[in-house]
């Protein structure tokens, strides 16, 4: 099997298609990046997310109120469910679950489209491991 380097993964013209597109679709994800243990695994790539919390808030029309903040400080900034930002009270009707679903599906279409030429693809899919919260909002 052949061994990467993050670099040669994250250079890769599938890698930066998906990463172009998810930024341009859904405006809060400021980058993805491979996960630090992501040669541990041998059928998929894992990545990481970062999104911004002010734009992801905006996006999903979610208060920035006393509760999310205080719960934001509980949880911490590496989550594995982009839905562990907020209070389980703020996706009653999923949402934010249906969102992290819309997110790998685009990059599942990416994977899977005729038009990436086999040999600019990735060796194995992409999958999202985990999601990085920043205030950020560029």
């Amino acid at each position: 099997m052949a061994r990467y380097t993050t670099e040669e993964i994250e250079d890769n013209y599938e890698f930066k298609v998906i990463k172009r597109l998810l930024k341009k679709e859904y405006p809060f994800i400021l980058d993805m990046k491979l996960t630090d243990n992501w040669n541990d695994y041998n059928s998929l790539f894992f990545v990481d997310i970062t999104a911004s919390l002010p734009l992801l808030r905006e996006y999903l029309n979610v208060p920035h109120d006393i509760r999310s903040s205080v719960y934001l400080r509980t949880v911490g900034s590496n989550v594995p469910y982009l839905s562990m930002f907020f209070p389980s009270s703020y996706d009653k009707d999923g949402l934010i679950s249906d969102l992290a679903k819309k997110i790998q599906a685009t990059i599942t279409r990416v994977r899977n489209s005729p038009s990436l030429p086999l040999e600019m693809k990735l060796s194995r899919p992409l999958n999202i491991s985990g999601w990085i919260s920043t205030n950020q909002t560029k």
